[in-house]
């Protein structure tokens, strides 16, 4: 969705992005491009819970997470929000 979004806003369709820090660089771009967005600010939260709340536990390699199931829970309504969003958007065009 952000790929493709970007690559309309730029204007470029083969647009892709080769950083290693991928979607912090994608919303670094996205955000200079398209301020305004209300999806702007979903997509911080994505980045700030990925980064500061999710470990690995190296031992037994599996995910340790530092916040409530409601928290995920309306992250993950919020996120379907915006994909149902784009689909809307890319089949009324």
């Amino acid at each position: 969705m952000l790929s493709n979004e970007l690559r309309t806003l730029k204007s470029e369709p083969n647009y892709w992005c080769s950083s290693m820090n991928q979607f912090g660089n994608l919303i670094e771009e996205y955000s200079s491009l398209a301020s305004a967005s209300p999806s702007l600010r979903t997509l911080e939260k994505i980045s700030i819970t990925v980064s500061s709340n999710i470990h690995l536990n190296s031992f037994m390699y599996e995910s340790i997470l530092d916040l409530t199931i409601e928290h995920l829970i309306n992250l993950y309504d919020e996120v379907c929000s915006l994909s149902a969003g784009a689909i809307n958007a890319n089949t009324n065009s």
